[in-house]
């Protein structure tokens, strides 16, 4: 099988046009919200902070932090500080979107995650410009995708190691 695209196809689509600032670009920010006690408490992040299930739907999803979408970290603390259905806020964590779509492992060639424009925030409708999807690379992970399957283990550890590397609230001393 080929390696994805350099630039993988759903990347390129604005997918609510009059609410999405666009396509998410590399140096865009994109967090996650940490609640216990379902993603563990400071200093002890489960991986559960990251579900399985969601990233082999390619519906994994994140806050598009930066200029082009208007949404910083003070803001997004803010917004799910005052809708705390998961939990007890405890943190913020962020990777960068170019380093999710260079990301790498032995198991594939070429591309495995890709960045996506979403706005969609649930299933009732509600949207949001600063919302976005990780999702795997279709030609790396045809469906359907296991989520037993050591090549995908390993992309979804290695993504939640990023995202408890990447900490951006409450800030570290």
């Amino acid at each position: 099988m080929p390696p994805c695209a350099a630039i993988c196809p759903i990347e390129a689509v604005t997918r609510d046009p009059g609410v999405s600032p666009g396509p998410v670009q590399d140096h865009e920010a994109l967090s996650r919200g940490l609640y216990a006690p379902s993603h563990g408490k400071p200093g002890n992040i489960k991986n559960s902070h990251l579900p399985k299930k969601d990233l082999a739907a390619r519906k994994l999803s994140v806050w598009r932090l930066s200029d082009v979408s208007g949404l910083d970290v003070d803001r997004l603390r803010e917004m799910l500080l005052a809708n705390q259905q998961f939990g007890t806020l405890f943190a913020i964590a962020s990777v960068n979107t170019r380093a999710v779509r260079d990301y790498s492992n032995e198991h594939k060639d070429g591309r495995i995650l890709c960045v996506r424009d979403e706005c969609d925030v649930d299933h009732a409708g509600n949207k949001h410009p600063a919302h976005a999807h990780i999702a795997l690379c279709d030609v790396s992970f045809p469906d359907p995708v296991s989520t037993e399957a050591e090549d995908f283990l390993q992309t979804w550890r290695d993504l939640c190691r990023a995202f408890k590397e990447g900490v951006v609230w409450p800030v570290r001393p």
